[in-house]
């Protein structure tokens, strides 16, 4: 195997020169409990009801908002 003549150079490159910010890091994966056996999750968890709760927050802000900006207006 032979050696490059510009060993120092060979690697820096312009992305390893350049000053990018460190990654953030992101919140930790939480995944349910599973069965090593067979893979099926044990206590599945229910997403239809978490989105509904989830849409529910958001369309009660949505609609707190409508009315604070009508009563805006009929100012």
């Amino acid at each position: 195997m032979s050696i490059p003549w510009n060993r120092e150079k060979l690697w820096n490159g312009k992305i390893q020169r350049s000053a990018y910010p460190s990654p953030i890091e992101k919140p930790p994966m939480i995944l349910p409990p599973t069965n090593w056996l067979t893979g099926i999750v044990l206590r599945a968890p229910d997403i239809q009801k978490e989105m509904n709760v989830s849409y529910a927050a958001y369309s009660k802000k949505y609609w707190e908002g409508v009315k604070k900006r009508q009563q805006e207006y009929r100012r």
